[in-house]
């Protein structure tokens, strides 16, 4: 009998220490729920798909990408973003009601104002295109990849 109980806590414990590999979750907690993993997944892919915005918007800039293509693109990440968003807020129960677009749109707005390198504006050469400031010897824009050309910042 004494075998029979022993048996049975060495088989619980086991299972005790198995059970994140057999649940099959990425992150073996127990306090962390569906629905935070879920709103943790969900923040990700946001992330990444505002992050390919801008990354579309600086190959638009420089015309790495035909205009048609751009326009599909960009659509679609925005798309993809809304439901995420929609989704998000649904999780969170918040209920309130937010233009997507618009916050989209300052999002990548703030992540491309990131982006710009601060050199100063003294002893460095403004892009043409952009308005960027680069430092004096270099011959194209760190922004967007335009030839830069003699003119100095006022």
């Amino acid at each position: 009998m004494s075998f029979f109980i022993i048996g049975l806590i060495v088989l619980m414990v086991f299972l005790f220490v198995m059970e994140p590999f057999i649940s099959g979750r990425k992150f073996p907690n127990r306090f962390i729920s569906k629905k935070q993993l879920r709103e943790k997944d969900l923040q990700t892919k946001r992330e990444h798909n505002m992050q390919s915005i801008a990354d579309l918007d600086l190959d638009n800039a420089i015309e790495k990408i035909p205009k048609e293509d751009y326009f599909t693109l960009r659509k679609a990440y925005v798309t993809r973003i809304e439901n995420i968003t929609r989704e998000l807020e649904g999780l969170s129960k918040g209920g309130r009601s937010v233009d997507v677009k618009k916050q989209i749109e300052n999002e990548v707005l703030v992540r491309r104002k990131s982006q710009k390198t601060a050199a100063p504006k003294s002893n460095g050469r403004v892009c043409s295109s952009c308005s960027g400031v680069n430092s004096p010897e270099s011959n194209f824009c760190s922004t967007c990849g335009a030839k830069l050309t003699i003119q100095k910042p006022v």
